[in-house]
């Protein structure tokens, strides 16, 4: 009986296989290219109701006081006039409550306990893209699709104006 030599697969350390480096590559100017552009502020409804959700929720609460304009009392004047752009009147009558849910204000609330409030959103808003790329190609491995297809899919992804917005 005769055995034919198996010989063993290409087994490579990591930093010696071009695709792997190649896609981590890809992915760093990919980040460097979004960093640029990131900028997180509180200037519409999303924004503003997202970020000030973080803030109240970092003091521990879930209910931000009403904030009257001296002269101006609040009991005189319709009930939205005091309330700021991602809140409403709470249903109790106490104060004011978030109208976006609590994903992304506490993903937000635990960035900025390791890089301040500075840039929580920014560093936030970055990490979402790349894992957006990384598990598109997941899902189209998953999926049965070819490395170079799945790859293809990510690049569509990564590429979309509408992701990038």
């Amino acid at each position: 009986m005769e055995f034919t030599p198996i010989t063993p697969p290409d087994v490579r350390p990591f930093w010696r296989r071009p695709g792997p480096l190649a896609a981590i590559a890809a992915l760093a100017l990919y980040a460097l290219l979004i960093s640029r552009f990131i900028l997180v502020c509180a200037g519409g409804s999303d924004s503003s109701g997202y970020l000030n959700h973080a803030r109240l929720l970092a003091t521990g609460h879930v209910h931000a006081p009403e904030r009257v304009i001296e002269g101006l009392p609040a009991a005189q004047t319709p009930d939205y006039l005091y309330t700021p752009l991602g809140f409403k009147p709470a249903p109790d009558g106490h104060g004011l409550v978030p109208t976006y849910a609590a994903g992304f204000p506490l993903l937000v609330l635990a960035a900025a306990q390791v890089v301040g409030w500075a840039h929580a959103g920014d560093v936030v808003i970055l990490l979402h893209a790349l894992l957006g790329v990384v598990l598109t190609y997941l899902l189209g491995r998953a999926a049965g699709l070819s490395r170079p297809g799945a790859v293809l899919g990510a690049a569509i992804i990564g590429a979309s104006p509408l992701y990038l917005q």
